[in-house]
């Protein structure tokens, strides 16, 4: 345990894995990517688990800020109990000198830990999944094929600020965090032009304008929904599920085994309940910091306190 090296021959070993093994997000391809977020990549491997990961590293004031594993818990720890999977981001902070490091993990009902419980929904047994198998979603898209009789859905990528513009003004109207810029998009969208591990649909009108897109990331045997943005005006149509059906076809003809349609935001119970619409499958995931500094432990302090208040403002 916590045998992890972060040397050249360590990243050289960590991103052959990556790519061999189809582990998309600890590949150099999606290093590239999370770079246009303004991260320092760093791999890591481990000769006891024969694994690789990726951690992206970002500067948040004096703070350096790791991710173990990003948008996703690292592969490598899958299945590990809540105390040893804080000793590895422990190890791994001090071999990357990060004064914190920030996992997302799914967790089992007996393995609680600390930590934000966030809820994550899951479509399993991907390649027997059928439309009809359920009668709302077969209502929900029987209606929408109507509806959108005029609307062309493809796999075509949109232009990647005609995407980002949409996104954030979807964000920001939610009073939230724009948190992904337009060179993420842009270096997202470049990958999928010629890449298996990324697909994007896109829907348009019959003149031509632009709807909305989702994108699908496939990390091993798994697809990722991961981002979506739909004009508010086309969402009656059903535009978002016309979106996610077709990238969760796009996942099984790929092969792909599970499709898992990411963690949602605290306080958004409606996208919790679409979510549900489309999966079989609940879980939780556990987003947790460990501190590996005296600066990282009073940065853990404050976004406690900070989460204290706001839910007693809430």
């Amino acid at each position: 345990m916590g045998d992890w090296r972060t040397d050249a021959a360590a990243t050289s070993l960590a991103t052959s894995w990556a790519v061999e093994g189809g582990h998309f997000f600890s590949s150099p391809s999606w290093a590239s990517i999370v770079q246009g977020l303004g991260c320092e990549p760093a791999f890591a491997w481990s000769e006891e688990r024969q694994s690789g990961l990726l951690v992206p590293v970002f500067k948040k004031g004096p703070v350096r800020l790791g991710f173990l594993g990003f948008p996703v818990g690292a592969t490598a720890l899958s299945g590990v109990m809540a105390e040893t999977y804080a000793a590895e981001g422990a190890a791994l902070a001090q071999r990357l000198r990060l004064d914190l490091i920030r996992s997302n993990r799914s967790i089992r009902a007996e393995d609680v830990g600390a930590g934000l419980r966030l809820p994550d929904v899951w479509l399993d047994k991907l390649p027997g999944w059928r439309l009809e198998n359920s009668a709302r979603l077969a209502k929900d898209m029987a209606h929408a094929r109507r509806a959108a009789r005029a609307v062309v859905i493809s796999l075509d990528i949109p232009g990647p600020l005609e995407f980002h513009r949409l996104y954030s003004e979807l964000v920001q109207a939610r009073n939230g965090r724009v948190r992904y810029g337009p060179e993420y998009f842009t270096r997202l969208f470049a990958t999928a032009s010629g890449s298996s591990s990324v697909v994007v649909a896109q829907a348009r009108d019959a003149s031509g304008q632009f709807l909305g897109a989702s994108v699908l990331a496939m990390d091993a045997k798994v697809g990722y929904y991961l981002h979506s943005a739909v004009l508010p005006a086309a969402r009656p149509m059903g535009i978002s599920d016309l979106l996610l059906e077709r990238l969760i076809i796009a996942a099984q003809e790929r092969g792909m085994e599970h499709f898992n349609f990411m963690v949602s935001p605290p306080g958004q119970a409606g996208l919790v309940r679409y979510k549900k619409k489309w999966g079989n499958r609940e879980s939780v995931v556990l987003a947790r910091d460990t501190a590996g500094t005296l600066l990282g432990q009073a940065a853990v302090a404050a976004i406690g306190w900070m989460a204290r208040w706001r839910s007693r403002s809430s």
